[in-house]
């Protein structure tokens, strides 16, 4: 919007500064040019007079006074008879037939003129003056005079390079001017633009009302603060219930579940134990999902964001995860390149206990689908203001299509195995509302590898280092 403001002032200023410069120009060259074709025929006319009596009378021609002009104007001055030979001239020696040039022709036939024409013997373009000595009805000569006009030609182009920078001059501090004022006009939008993008992030907390701001900034700052409270509102009504919801079912369900456990060691047949064992199982597949919402609604907490130690989480839970990966006899590497002595702190923004649910959630998705005898490689690399978390297995892997899908809520690939579908939902929310994200791709090995970037940040005073 700044540039479009800046953009239009100048716009309507070059228009403005055209209109005034190039008639101004104009009217300048005009005048100039008229001034020296009065002062060339002037001078002509002088010469005229001087030489008229002498002309009528067939008296010798006194050279003196022609060959003094020429030497003061520079102008190229030749008298011809009445057959245009020339006897008198300013830069040849006499005798020199001029009858063909088109000004001493109409001169000769008593028909006096002035114009701008080419000159041959200035090489440039001169005003042409030519008079002819008339008495009787008898033309007995001509005068011709030539001056050369690049003197007019060097003031016109002067006064324009003089209007051309004066226009630059103006056009400079109006850019400062409208610059500025484009710049005051749009401050208040540019912070409502950040706030919005604030909003869009998750941080609802109110703006403060622009200072000096146009009434109509003013209200759209006003409405803003009012949906983002409102937003706000709905949101952590959302959470709450969610919570109170995954809090409230928890009890029923522990309680289904001992009850389901005590009738399991009270009857006994089969079928009954089959029925018991797929209860139970049931159980604890809600178990599991409700753990999962709450989860899920505890990720939107953008307010308990602070600074973790990642490679201190992610060695203690692989080495928790790794116990549960020898039963499946897979292993679990921690490839952490900065296993030096002290060990490298990698600290990064997130959610209290997010980290945790992150690694989780993505180790046991990887121990669902990898084979036995296989690997799963975790990797911590930084890079400037961002640290990268990347796990790969050497399971199935995904498609293209399952892999847009995965971070859908209750999105199961495979509907036979175990689980509530909002594993990497809940990762994929929690490296959001730290400014993070998460990227799915294919492993070399023919598995899945997901890289999770987080933001990188400082130890919080009196951590250890």
């Amino acid at each position: 919007m700044t540039r479009r403001l800046l953009m239009s002032h100048l716009a309507v200023a070059a228009l403005v500064v055209l209109l005034l410069e190039v008639p101004l120009g104009l009217l300048y060259a005009s005048r100039e040019r008229d001034s020296f074709a009065t002062d060339t025929e002037a001078a002509a006319a002088s010469l005229h007079r001087d030489y008229e009596e002498a002309f009528e009378d067939g008296s010798t021609i006194d050279p003196t006074l022609a060959i003094s002009e020429a030497q003061d104007s520079g102008a190229h001055i030749v008298l011809v008879d009445a057959q245009g030979v020339s006897i008198v001239d300013s830069d040849r020696a006499p005798g020199q037939s001029y009858a063909a040039r088109p000004a001493v022709a109409a001169a000769l036939t008593g028909i006096g003129s002035s114009a701008e024409r080419w000159s041959p013997e200035l090489d440039a373009t001169a005003q042409v003056v030519a008079l002819p000595f008339v008495s009787d009805s008898r033309v007995h000569g001509a005068l011709l005079l030539a001056r050369d006009a690049h003197e007019v030609d060097e003031r016109v182009r002067d006064f324009w390079l003089g209007l051309g920078g004066v226009a630059a001059a103006v056009l400079a501090l109006m850019a400062v001017a409208a610059w500025t004022l484009a710049r005051s006009l749009t401050r208040p939008l540019r912070r409502l633009e950040a706030e919005a993008r604030r909003f869009a992030r998750g941080d609802l907390h109110a703006m403060a009302n622009p200072q000096g701001a146009p009434p109509e900034v003013t209200e759209l700052a006003t409405t803003l603060n009012a949906m983002a409270s409102r937003l706000e509102e709905l949101l952590r009504t959302q959470r709450a219930f969610v919570a109170d919801a995954s809090h409230q079912l928890r009890t029923p369900l522990t309680a289904l579940r001992l009850r389901l456990e005590n009738i399991d060691s009270d009857l006994g047949g089969d079928d009954t134990q089959g029925e018991l064992d797929a209860a139970i199982e049931e159980t604890n597949r809600l178990r599991d999902l409700v753990g999962s919402l709450l989860d899920l609604a505890r990720a939107d907490d953008a307010e308990s964001l602070e600074s973790v130690d990642l490679t201190r989480i992610v060695a203690d839970r692989t080495d928790t995860w790794s116990a549960v990966a020898e039963l499946q006899g897979v292993e679990i590497r921690f490839d952490n390149p900065h296993d030096d002595n002290p060990p490298h702190d990698a600290w990064v923004r997130m959610v209290r206990g997010g980290v945790e649910q992150i690694l989780d959630n993505l180790l046991d998705n990887a121990l669902t689908v990898a084979p036995s005898g296989s690997s799963i490689t975790v990797r911590i690399a930084s890079d400037g203001d961002a640290t990268t978390l990347t796990l790969s297995d050497e399971g199935p892997g995904m498609t293209d299509a399952q892999k847009r899908s995965a971070t859908e809520r209750f999105w199961r690939g495979d509907r036979r195995r175990p689980g509530s579908g909002l594993g990497l939902s809940i990762v994929a929310r929690l490296v959001e509302v730290a400014g993070g994200s998460l990227a799915l791709t294919d492993a070399a090995s023919g598995g899945l590898v997901a890289t999770v970037r987080f933001v990188s940040t400082t130890a919080p005073p009196g951590s250890a280092s």
